[in-house]
């Protein structure tokens, strides 16, 4: 009897951490199939992403805007969106009060030198 019981609670342990570690993952994952994509043939500039979030009237004590070239950290799907041959990408998002959102992804042959200065040794830029 013992024995039996003691399995049952090895059971519902094991369950329970699978479980919270799909959570986990689920938590960490972002789908981007429905975010709007761009394909710039030039360089991209970062005049041209700043006035990209100008346009979306963001409040700037609650608003944070972004920029990333791979979202580092996320488990991103659908796997391969942020790759394209011969070209670079970023993701322009704003995390709204913890609630982050996606809404462009764009390719272009390079970046210009003040957004690759900007990129220098890191994956995300903060804009304010």
């Amino acid at each position: 009897m013992k024995v039996f019981l003691i399995c049952i609670i090895v059971a519902v342990c094991m369950y329970l951490f699978y479980r919270k570690g799909k959570q986990a993952e689920k938590a960490r994952t972002i789908d981007l199939s429905n975010v709007k994509t761009e394909t710039l043939e030039g360089y991209l500039k970062m005049d041209d992403i700043v006035s990209i979030f100008k346009a979306r009237s963001l409040n700037p004590t609650t608003d944070i805007p972004f920029i990333s070239k791979t979202l580092e950290g996320l488990i991103v799907t659908p796997k391969g969106i942020l790759e394209k041959a011969d070209y670079v990408s970023v993701v322009l998002g704003v995390n709204y009060d913890s609630n982050i959102e996606i809404f462009e992804i764009i390719y272009a042959k390079a970046f210009d030198k003040k957004l690759e200065d900007a990129f220098a040794n890191r994956d995300l830029i903060t804009l304010s």
